[in-house]
């Protein structure tokens, strides 16, 4: 965060702490915004074979994912039913 309010000023920066998809429309183009998310690592299943130790399981990785709740209707909440998790995988 400091590098981006070294750069842009303190009051320019905004945090999203939302893992959700944000639409561009809502926000304000003087503010510069940050998204953050928990992210794991993320292997590919001959990858995961590939690195054995524990080092290489947490090192030189360049996929991530994240997963995302959400409801077919668009509500936020639902019965257990209706609920279902958008995989997100980003690439370094």
């Amino acid at each position: 965060m400091k590098l981006y309010a070294d750069k842009f000023g303190t009051d320019n920066v905004k945090i999203i702490q939302d893992s959700n998809k944000v639409n561009p429309k809502d926000l304000d183009p003087k503010y510069a915004y940050i998204q953050v998310t928990y992210v794991t690592p993320f292997f590919e299943e001959k990858e995961a074979e590939e690195r054995k130790t524990d080092f290489e399981m947490h090192h030189n990785i360049n996929h991530f994912v994240f997963e995302t709740p959400f409801t077919l209707s668009g509500k936020k909440h639902g019965g257990v039913e209706e609920q279902c998790k958008r995989r997100t995988i980003l690439t370094s």
